[in-house]
């Protein structure tokens, strides 16, 4: 299925430094990440009038052009009520959640169960119109399936863009947990550019500020406890853009305990040791800030028992 489409876009401040693609499955809705790279590679896109890569970081002011057929990407996740939901905070025009370590956000499959989505769906079924695609229903940021920690879905269209709209401007203060090899420095600021692997999809490396598909990155480490030859740590990121923490403090000599994909320690844990345990954020309707917290998981509580030990 798809849909005819000639649209045009110009480029705002919010999302100046944005990825071609991931502009796209925003102002596309139900497109998706596949459908984006599908159109980009038939050339229907038009940046100034030129066809560019996906990973080019967009500027001020630059028209954005749909001359081709938009790929319909649509699938719904069904609602799954037996799934348990940890609310933090509900309103109306949003909810907060913490997600389980283990559990994927949205599904990226028709057939993929036990998601958060699909637990979002069956006690909120507003939002499963929102969103940069259905199978993402509401959800404003992602965390990776290891992660545990606090996940922000909008309830309102209103909400959704308005929630997006300060998370690109950089108004969101994102806070992690995490437990790492050796003992960081208090004060440490990392801010290598980061781009995906060109040898390997499931990872990002550390790029060259020059590189055509790199991002720009800060993670900030606030605090320390060492336990035994690793450390507890809290780090900022108010992006944290996908394995932005993870990448930058395995590259700092510092990666997470479990994190095998980046060279961390391994452990009985069953996933990596990050936690999102703190956000602050403008409320989508009047900007007065949102501080919200949630405490460090059971599995990491117990994982620093045992390194301390």
């Amino acid at each position: 299925m798809v849909e005819d489409a000639e649209m045009q876009f110009v480029v705002e401040e919010p999302e100046v430094g944005s990825r071609l693609d991931v502009f796209l499955v925003r102002h596309l809705p139900g497109l998706g990440r596949a459908g984006a790279r599908e159109l980009l590679k038939s050339r229907g896109v038009r940046v100034d009038g030129h066809c560019l890569p996906r990973g080019t970081q967009l500027r001020l002011g630059q028209s954005v052009e749909i001359l081709g057929r938009v790929p319909a990407r649509r699938f719904s996740p069904a609602p799954a009520p037996e799934l348990a939901l940890a609310v933090v905070h509900e309103e109306a025009q949003f909810v907060v959640v913490d997600k389980p370590a283990g559990m994927p956000c949205h599904p990226l499959r028709p057939d993929e169960t036990g998601t958060l989505v699909a637990a979002l769906l069956a006690r909120y079924p507003e939002i499963a119109q929102l969103g940069y695609a259905r199978r993402e229903a509401g959800l404003v940021h992602r965390l990776d399936i290891g992660t545990s920690g606090l996940v922000v879905c909008a309830r309102t269209a209103h909400a959704f863009e308005q929630l997006t709209r300060s998370l690109r401007a950089g108004r969101w203060d994102k806070r992690y947990q995490a437990v790492v090899s050796g003992h960081p420095p208090v004060g440490a600021r990392y801010t290598w550019p980061l781009a995906a692997d060109p040898k390997d999809p499931t990872r990002i490396s550390v790029a060259d500020s020059d590189h055509a598909g790199a991002w720009q990155a800060e993670t900030e480490v606030l605090a320390v406890k060492p336990a035994g030859s690793c450390a507890w740590v809290e780090v900022r990121a108010s992006r944290a853009r996908r394995h932005q923490v993870r990448v930058h403090l395995a590259h700092a000599g510092h990666a997470l305990v479990g994190d095998t994909l980046y060279g961390g320690l391994e452990d009985r844990l069953a996933h990596h040791a990050l936690h999102a345990s703190a956000l602050r954020f403008p409320h989508p309707t009047h900007g007065a800030p949102v501080d919200l917290e949630a405490p460090l998981s059971s599995p990491l509580i117990d994982l620093l028992r045992r390194l301390r030990s």
